[in-house]
């Protein structure tokens, strides 16, 4: 259990480190909440779908099935083809 404890602590300091070596990235001095939300999103998914999909739910303000059905479709072909894409074809930033 311990091990199990450990090795979660240790993927959310490397997901940590992701998101800040993205924002340190972009060379900007100042970004927008949205910028950070999105360089979360894409490790965040690596680490844990079921997580980035509630951080999506909220940073995306989903407000119906529709929102979590297209989202869940996006990982589905994510999943099964290694690249993402929204129902209308357009590539999903999760």
């Amino acid at each position: 259990m311990v091990f199990q404890v450990q090795s979660g602590r240790l993927a959310r300091a490397k997901l940590g480190q992701r998101v800040e070596g993205a924002v340190h990235a972009t060379g900007s001095a100042e970004l927008t909440t949205h910028e950070v939300g999105l360089a979360i999103l894409g490790p965040l998914q690596e680490l844990d779908v079921v997580a980035s999909l509630r951080f999506a739910s909220v940073y995306k303000a989903f407000d119906s099935l529709e929102d979590y059905e297209a989202a869940i479709v996006a990982l589905w072909v994510e999943a099964r083809t290694g690249r993402g894409v929204t129902p209308g074809g357009t590539p999903f930033p999760m």
